[in-house]
């Protein structure tokens, strides 16, 4: 698993959705966050160091899926 720490985010989602391209299981962090997104479509705003915001991440693969033809 890797593990990112940022001082200042947007979105602790947004970030872990863009790593995932390039890492299959992570977690970042963050001591701010500008932009983030709580459940029911809430808006989440942090001042610095008064939270704890991260966001987890995990590709997986199902053998299950059917490639269209």
């Amino acid at each position: 698993m890797k593990l990112f720490h940022f001082d200042n985010v947007d979105s602790t989602n947004d970030e872990a959705r863009q790593l995932l391209s390039l890492h299959s299981d992570l977690i970042v962090t963050a001591d701010q966050q500008t932009k983030g997104r709580g459940r029911n479509s809430h808006t989440w705003k942090s001042g610095i160091s008064k939270d704890i915001l991260f966001s987890y991440g995990k590709k997986f693969q199902s053998d299950n899926v059917k490639t269209p033809i």
